[in-house]
């Protein structure tokens, strides 16, 4: 995936996420400011170039097991709960480590309701 591969403005920055959510950047990404993402996913096949992956556990499924296919469908940040084994983590890829996925999701969801 390359920086040009996703057009629009980002939802957020990456230091407004961190705020948010309380994250810590873990990522592969060298320049945060290439940090973009124009649509927001917890389902790994609703994934497009651009999408912020939240990988949501449940009570039958952990969501962090469809981390490599978010990727693979053009996930540009993984807003993740759990460390995993980098999995081809290269280029343009932002990890985003929270300590509650649900809790991070309703103070970036707050943020950006306050900031339209």
């Amino acid at each position: 995936m390359k920086e040009s591969d996703v057009s629009g403005e980002s939802l957020l920055s990456a230091d407004e996420l961190i705020s948010a959510t309380g994250g810590k950047y873990i990522g592969s990404a060298e320049n945060k400011n290439l940090f973009c993402f124009t649509s927001v996913a917890t389902d790994s096949r609703n994934v497009i170039c651009g999408t912020m992956f939240v990988p949501l556990i449940g009570e039958n499924q952990d969501g962090h097991l469809y981390c490599p296919q978010a990727v693979e469908n053009g996930a540009r940040i993984l807003l993740i709960a759990l460390l995993l084994p980098r999995f081809g983590m290269k280029g343009f890829l932002f990890v985003m480590l929270v300590s509650n996925l649900l809790t991070s999701l309703l103070n970036w969801m707050r943020l950006l309701h306050v900031t339209e």
